[in-house]
């Protein structure tokens, strides 16, 4: 319920101003999406461990004012079993830096799948897996285009896999698949 809530809106002209209340919703539950999102910044929080997020086809445009640290996707908190599937991820915003679309920190045993996703910015990531492990990211479309863009990113991360992947990055180094301090990967045929 977002009548409790106050938001305030800069209005220079005259324009629709709306705020989707699924914006920054923590999920402690299985969840599938009705319909596209656009959020200012962070679009959705995993808040549980065994949750299928399942866009069904649908979109989540994140940080389309672009805010800095904003996510599509985001478990930061370290929930286990977390399934991301049918999205379609766009950053909305190429305005400021590190925006990801879906991040996984301290988190085992997700599985990122059949999602598409876009990102613009600097430092943007299209998946992020920091300190994770037992992870899958299988049959993703992945766009970057940016300074120093990655599709997929790889920190402190192990055994994981990333698998039949379409990547593509434009931007001075910018890289497709990237691995930071990170061991027993598997990644095929990306």
């Amino acid at each position: 319920n977002i009548s409790n809530i106050i938001y305030s809106f800069n209005v220079t002209g005259f324009s629709n101003y709306s705020v989707d209340e699924l914006c920054d919703k923590v999920l402690t539950a299985d969840y599938t999406l009705t319909s596209d999102i656009a959020c200012p910044s962070t679009a959705l929080n995993i808040g549980s461990n065994d949750i299928i997020l399942d866009c069904a086809g649908y979109s989540i445009n994140y940080s389309y004012n672009g805010a800095d640290a904003g996510y599509g996707v985001n478990n930061s908190g370290g929930y286990d079993n977390i399934i991301v599937k049918g999205c379609n991820i766009v950053e909305g915003s190429p305005s400021t830096n590190s925006k990801y679309a879906i991040y996984f920190l301290d988190a085992g045993n997700g599985s990122i799948e059949n999602n598409t996703i876009t990102t613009s910015g600097i430092f943007g990531r299209g998946v992020h897996f920091d300190s994770s492990s037992n992870s899958s990211v299988i049959n993703d479309t992945i766009s970057t285009t940016g300074t120093s863009g990655y599709g997929l990113f790889f920190s402190s991360s192990s055994d994981n896999i990333a698998k039949n992947n379409t990547i593509t990055t434009i931007g001075l180094t910018s890289v497709g698949v990237h691995f930071d301090s990170s061991s027993n990967l598997t990644v095929e045929n990306n």
